[in-house]
């Protein structure tokens, strides 16, 4: 240990003591040189105040890193929420379409059915409307339900490309 310090840890006495140290050799080359120079009196409890004021911006940044982590979590949570119920979305069209699939098939048999007893007159032209019509709006439904597959489709993928960006993000604010 060097002349004034006292033995307590921190850097307050050795900050000092390098200041002190600093200061004389500033003196030392202004009285060579012949210019007037006047030392700065640097007390430990400057010393402490320096280091203190260093702690403080040290924990504020540690609070906005913390924060900042925070903030990429809920972001990283609401991505995997939107990619789940995208999903999700996606699957349930895709049930839609299988549906509405099946239910055309069974129109048309029961259409193809229909007119066959008609053309033997055990069914009436009412029925054959009746079921073309049902023919159509099945049409309709399952064109309505491939469509919704598809935006589902390019949801997943939009909510999938924004996952994926979080992600990418992790590197910047993953855990220490």
């Amino acid at each position: 240990m060097t002349d004034g310090q006292v033995p307590t840890p921190g850097l307050a006495v050795r900050g000092a003591a390098v200041a002190s140290a600093v200061i004389v050799v500033i003196a030392a080359l202004a009285t060579a040189t012949g210019l007037s120079f006047t030392s700065p009196s640097i007390t430990r409890t400057d010393a402490a105040d320096m280091e203190s004021s260093w702690a403080k911006r040290r924990s504020r940044s540690m609070e906005a890193l913390a924060q900042s982590r925070l903030a990429m979590d809920e972001t990283r949570v609401q991505a995997d929420a939107s990619v789940v119920v995208a999903s999700e979305i996606k699957e349930g069209a895709e049930t839609a379409v299988r549906t509405a699939e099946a239910e055309l098939r069974a129109v048309t048999t029961a259409l193809a059915d229909v007119q066959r007893e008609n053309s033997a007159r055990l069914r009436s032209t009412a029925d054959v409307s009746r079921l073309e019509q049902d023919l159509v709006a099945a049409r309709r439904r399952l064109i309505a339900a491939q469509r919704d597959r598809v935006v589902a489709s390019y949801t997943l993928d939009h909510e999938m490309v924004g996952y994926l960006s979080v992600a990418g993000h992790m590197g910047d604010f993953g855990p220490p």
